[in-house]
């Protein structure tokens, strides 16, 4: 299903001053881990994923969109995109498991570990995702006491003063918790047919509404509660601020649709999702951003969104 865009700016998404980080900002640890440079559009790979997806930038590439493919023609741009974390994320992380990581948080310098354009002409772009945040540094060897930090955002502009500016970063996993205020989520089984909402045949006309608010949720996993419903065929849904899972059984185990990231989306319409019926949904933290398509280049303009898997 088409997948809805929408920017972010780092600008919304930049914090200085957080607790939770206290540890990363005090801790100076030397580069010693291989960066995992990697494909993070790639369409073998989940596009709603807790994984720490990275790109560092030097400027928009330019290229066309074929088959819901980017493909860029341009290679007088720089650009580096990859897992910080490695390309797995366990969903059961907690507090012990990420308390154990801060001492490890591996700093990584650009120059030795990237090089290129990004060092000659100097990072202007920034795309993050995923249950992790990153600290960007003017300084090789992460120890600059006033980093950038990103989570979760597509930036086609650096905030005013790191343009070129960065020399190391490191990244932590996190569900992003702390910055997390809470989510909305709606369905029904009915379509429009003229001036009428229609269930599906042998169905009652289902409408559920819900709010969920940052207490429902797990800190050190994203995970929200496992809400067990009337079974439904899915027709329409809204989802605002939180990635959904939909399952097939009343236990949140048999995954049907997994939708929904920090933006609004809306499905209308979807008159049988393959005659499927939801027994039971549960909501996550956001996984990404409000735009999770693979503009990676952050062309003017949104493109064709692709497809989810």
């Amino acid at each position: 299903m088409a997948l809805g865009t929408k920017r972010w700016l780092l600008t919304q998404n930049i914090y200085i001053t957080i607790p939770f980080i206290i540890s990363l900002l005090t801790t100076q640890i030397p580069s010693t881990a291989a960066l995992d440079e990697g494909k993070i559009w790639d369409q073998t790979l989940p596009l709603l994923s807790r994984v720490c997806k990275l790109g560092l930038y030097t400027k928009p590439n330019h290229g066309i969109w074929f088959g819901n493919i980017f493909h860029p023609v341009s290679s007088w741009y720089g650009a580096w995109e990859g897992f910080p974390l490695g390309d797995t994320y366990d969903p059961d992380t907690s507090n012990e498991t990420l308390s154990t990581e801060y001492t490890r948080a591996t700093c990584h310098n650009i120059e030795e570990e990237i090089g290129g354009k990004l060092v000659q002409t100097g990072m202007k772009q920034l795309y993050v995702s995923g249950y992790c945040f990153c600290l960007f540094y003017r300084n090789k060897g992460c120890v600059d006491d006033s980093p950038m930090v990103g989570r979760n955002v597509v930036a086609n502009r650096l905030p005013y003063g790191w343009e070129n500016e960065v020399r190391s970063f490191k990244c932590q996993k996190y569900s992003n918790w702390d910055v997390f205020t809470g989510c909305d989520i709606n369905y029904s089984n009915t379509y429009r047919e003229g001036e009428k909402q229609i269930p599906p045949d042998g169905e009652k006309g289902i409408y559920h509404a819900k709010r969920f608010e940052q207490k429902d949720f797990d800190e050190w996993t994203g995970k929200g509660k496992c809400m067990t419903v009337d079974p439904v065929t899915l027709v329409q849904w809204s989802i605002k601020g939180c990635t959904c899972s939909f399952y097939t059984d009343t236990e949140c185990k048999a995954n049907a649709l997994v939708d929904g990231h920090m933006g609004l989306v809306e499905r209308e319409e979807i008159k049988d999702l393959m005659g499927l019926k939801i027994l039971s949904y549960r909501c996550d933290i956001p996984y990404t951003s409000g735009i999770i398509v693979p503009n990676s280049y952050f062309e003017i303009g949104d493109p064709e969104p692709l497809k989810s898997p």
